[in-house]
């Protein structure tokens, strides 16, 4: 459990270092009170528990035999910070009752995720997956650590998506217009393509999830278990969209361009 803090410091970005908030929620085997918050720490303020809440229940059923942990969502809040929520399971809940599922948020100060390349990569390995009764109430700290450096995006994208469909999503994100992609597991390379190929200020608008079971309202690009009925998420694209867009000819330069200057070729 994160509970490591620097006495003295206040809650916000201090040079290359940075204060991070959390919270947990979710359903424990060893909490009788259900689906609810479990633990935060004392600078996270009502309006950030609440927009964690409204998250985790919008996550969303679990469909028969997709798994959840290694979800994450990013999500911007309204003059606050960047909320990076972190999904794992539990096993069975207070009743025995399998499929239980914990969450845990990082909020991170806007500067901070700028400076890191506004993308939540660099901050995905903070997420813990385990808790304890320990935790219950009040007792979650919030903990300083070092600025993370950007990372590598185009290691983390791979070659095994389509040129054209990464070139359809990064025009769809320049254009505002919401992707969500069907898969049979989480998008992390989709995330890592499209924001490999798109300027920090577009990045640091975007908000993203790897992995959801719900309709995953409010995110630019969203990932979701197959099959699971474009109904849901009415006015967004989708795979098959990306392909049957045909690309300005200077818009796909444009994008090429922009890439090759950012990877240095």
């Amino acid at each position: 459990m994160l509970n490591l803090t620097r006495p003295g410091k206040p809650a916000q970005t201090l040079g290359r270092w940075v204060r991070v908030e959390q919270a947990v929620y979710g359903s424990f085997p060893f909490r009788t009170q259900g689906f609810g918050l479990l633990a935060r720490s004392a600078g996270c303020e009502p309006g950030w528990i609440a927009a964690f809440k409204q998250a985790c229940e919008q996550f969303g059923e679990r469909p028969t035999g997709a798994e959840a942990t290694g979800a994450w969502s990013a999500q911007k809040l309204a003059k606050g910070p960047w909320m990076l929520i972190g999904t794992s399971e539990q096993g069975a809940d207070d009743r025995g009752r399998p499929g239980a599922l914990g969450f845990h948020a990082l909020f991170i100060p806007a500067r901070a995720y700028l400076q890191a390349g506004a993308t939540p990569f660099p901050w995905l390995n903070r997420f813990q997956t385990r808790w304890s009764v320990d935790c219950d109430g009040q007792n979650l700290a919030a903990f300083d650590l070092p600025e993370p450096e950007p990372v590598d995006l185009q290691a983390l994208a791979g070659t095994e998506i389509s040129p054209h469909r990464i070139d359809a999503a990064v025009y769809a994100m320049q254009q505002r217009r919401r992707l969500v992609i069907e898969s049979a597991c989480p998008i992390d390379a989709w995330i890592a393509a499209v924001l490999n190929r798109l300027p920090v200020r577009t990045r640091e608008r975007l908000q993203v999830t790897n992995w959801s079971f719900g309709s995953a309202p409010g995110f630019d690009l969203a990932g979701v278990p197959a099959r699971s009925g474009k109904q849901r998420f009415s006015g967004a694209l989708g795979l098959a969209d990306l392909d049957a867009i045909a690309l300005p000819r200077q818009e796909r330069a444009r994008i090429w361009n922009w890439a090759k200057q950012v990877l240095g070729h």
